[in-house]
Order: C-alpha cells, then sequence, then structure tokens
C-alpha cells in the first residue's frame, strides 16, 4: 500500500478513536462554529440568497467570530496529537509544561498580529502608500508580507511544535529531514483527506441560505458538528505526517 494512503486511512482511524474517548475536546469547536451560526443568523446572512448580498459591514461581524472558531480549530490540531503522544490520557493532554505554555503564548500573540495585520494594519498601510488600492491589492499585498515574514522562522518551526506537543526534542540534523517530509508529505495528504468534508460543509451552507427557521437550525447543527469533526481530521493528518517522519529519521540512524 503506498505510504500516503496508509496515512490517510490512519488518520481517520485516530480521529474515529478521538472523538469516541475525548469528545468534551471537540465540543470546543463545536461551540464556537455553533455561535459563529448565531452571530450568521441575528446578522442576516442566512435571509439572503445569495452570499454576495451579504454587506460588507456583517462581514467584518462575523470575522470577528470567526477569529474565535479558528482559534479552537487550532486548539483541537494540538489536543489530538498531545492525545496519542501522552498515551491516550487527558490529563496529560491538557497538562500543557511551562517551555509548551510559554511557546502557545508567543504562538498566540503572532496569530493575533497577523489577524490585525491582515484585515486592519496591512490594508490600511497599502491604502496609504498606492492611491486607488482595489480591494484585491489590499488582501494579496499583506498576504505576501505575512509568507516572506515565514520564511526566517520555519527552521524554528518544528522545534516549537514538538515543544507544544510536549515531544522529545528534535536535534538539528532532524530539523532538515522533518522539514523534507513535511513539506513533501502533508499537502497532499491533507487535501485528500479532508477535501469530501470540506466540500460537504461548504455544501452545508450553501444549503442554508434562505431556509425556513426548522430546517435552518438544522442544517447549521449538522455543520458545526462536522467542523469539529474535520478539525479533530486535520490534526490527526498533522500528527500522522509528523509521527511517520520522526520515526523514518530515528530509523535511518
Amino acid at each position: 500500500m503506498p505510504r500516503f494512503i496508509a496515512q490517510i486511512i490512519e488518520s481517520y482511524r485516530l480521529t474515529f478513536i478521538f472523538i469516541l474517548a475525548a469528545f468534551p475536546l471537540l465540543c470546543v469547536p463545536i461551540f464556537f462554529e455553533g455561535l459563529q451560526h448565531i452571530a450568521e443568523f441575528k446578522l442576516g446572512m442566512f435571509a439572503v440568497t445569495e452570499p454576495e448580498d451579504f454587506s460588507d459591514e456583517a462581514q467584518n461581524k462575523r470575522i470577528l467570530f470567526g477569529i474565535f472558531k479558528v482559534l479552537s480549530l487550532v486548539a483541537t490540531i494540538i489536543f489530538l496529537p498531545r492525545y496519542f503522544i501522552h498515551g491516550r490520557d487527558l490529563k496529560r493532554t491538557l497538562q500543557f509544561s511551562p517551555k509548551a505554555r510559554r511557546v502557545l503564548s508567543i504562538g498566540f500573540m503572532i496569530m493575533v498580529f497577523v489577524v490585525l495585520w491582515m484585515f486592519i494594519l496591512g490594508p490600511w498601510i497599502i491604502e496609504i502608500l498606492l492611491d486607488n488600492a482595489s480591494i484585491k491589492q489590499k488582501t494579496i499585498l499583506p498576504l505576501l508580507v505575512v509568507l516572506l515574514m515565514g520564511f526566517p522562522l520555519q527552521n524554528r518551526m518544528n522545534a516549537w511544535i514538538a515543544t507544544v506537543f510536549d515531544d522529545s526534542p528534535i536535534a538539528k540534523e532532524e530539523n532538515r529531514s522533518l522539514n523534507k517530509a513535511m513539506m513533501g508529505g502533508l499537502s497532499p495528504v491533507i487535501i485528500i483527506t479532508i477535501l469530501p468534508l470540506f466540500i460537504l460543509h461548504y455544501v452545508l451552507n450553501m444549503a442554508s441560505m434562505g431556509q425556513t427557521l426548522p430546517k435552518l437550525w438544522m442544517l447549521l447543527t449538522l455543520d458545526s458538528i462536522l467542523v469539529g469533526v474535520l478539525a479533530a481530521l486535520m490534526g490527526a493528518v498533522f500528527y500522522v505526517v509528523y509521527r511517520d517522519a520522526r520515526r523514518k529519521f530515528k530509523e535511518g540512524l
């Protein structure tokens, strides 16, 4: 069996185990997805028949709730690897070491800065520098700056990830091997694995437009649960590729 197919199957298997054994943790992204849906309903998003009819002001308010949802997704992506790294022990999964908490705090501040830069500071600076800057320019140019800023941090990312997981430290030689494996193996596996559920997520959101209240809340409840499963699945894919890359390096020693 090709390695990437085995990793896809393993990702689904670990997701299923995590859902059964650690469902309270899965409720975090489900709750924040549901909270965003409530905000979207209050803002009138589901009363329109076309997404384009949703006003820019309402969209900006929706983004604020989306930030909390993204943070809940990141939390799940961290919880799942920790759950399996620490012997499927929920208590140890939630007991972050002081070093892991410090790295998480730095990561949180970076995420806040990126959000502020992408949606407030970046577009504002682009508007000052470029006369009559288009919406596309105010979206793409701040993103390019974020990507360029990320390159110098790439070699430290694996060490930070291992620290957040409270996993064994990563040696310099292993870091190069892990970078290669993660860059070459993570993208195709995660795309193939999550694509079916992501398409279903999109379909449920589109189907919710203009629906009557009972059907609307049924669709949104299903979507909130689906987002929780998606978060666990993304964490599982990341963990499987990360775990296999570290195993491969140790076997080659």
